[in-house]
């Protein structure tokens, strides 16, 4: 019940789409990317679910380590992550080989570190994929505070990602989340 809010789309393959998350995460799908299957009929669409994780309950209920080894351990700071799967009657579908979607990392979070971009790999862990890019700045209403969102061109899979600075300077606290009552309001 408090794990992150999955969010839905839905998609003609045939045409880029692009999708934005309720935080502002926003994937650039391109045209003919995704490998449909044989079944796959002209006209139908696919449905798309996205999972944003920027705020603090989020990234303790969502239940993705954040260590990344390279070769010792490492706590990330993270600027975000998102999970983006695709499917085609409840079948999971993957992207055509040597397509690349753009993803834009709202600045929700600010650092002034050089973030990379990580995929979540099952057996391997957080494996990086590359550096993530600044564009158009963004300023709070006194046009003090302005910082850039973050741009990765590389998203080749649809997986778990995160923006991320291994920083082996910070500390992390392990626990879980037990709610006080059996069934809370």
């Amino acid at each position: 019940q408090f794990q992150p809010q999955k969010q839905e789309f839905s998609i003609n393959p045939t045409m880029e789409n692009i999708i934005q998350g309720k935080f502002g995460t926003k994937i650039t799908i391109p045209a003919n990317s995704i490998s449909l299957p044989t079944s796959y009929k002209r006209g139908d669409i696919l449905t798309l679910e996205l999972i944003e994780v920027y705020n603090d309950l989020d990234f303790i209920t969502a239940g993705i380590d954040l260590y990344y080894f390279n070769p010792n351990p490492n706590i990330s700071e993270s600027a975000g992550m998102f999970k983006l799967t695709a499917s085609y009657y409840d079948k999971p579908l993957y992207l055509k080989r040597g397509v690349k979607l753009k993803v834009e990392i709202p600045s929700l979070i600010y650092s002034n570190r050089k973030m990379k971009m990580y995929k979540l790999d099952e057996r391997e862990g957080w494996i990086e994929k590359g550096s993530l890019s600044a564009v158009e700045e963004v300023s709070d209403t006194t046009g003090e505070n302005s910082r850039s969102n973050l741009v990765f061109r590389a998203m080749d899979d649809f997986k778990w990602w995160n923006a991320d600075y291994p920083n082996p300077d910070t500390t992390c606290l392990e626990g879980k989340v037990i709610p006080l009552e059996v069934n809370p309001p």
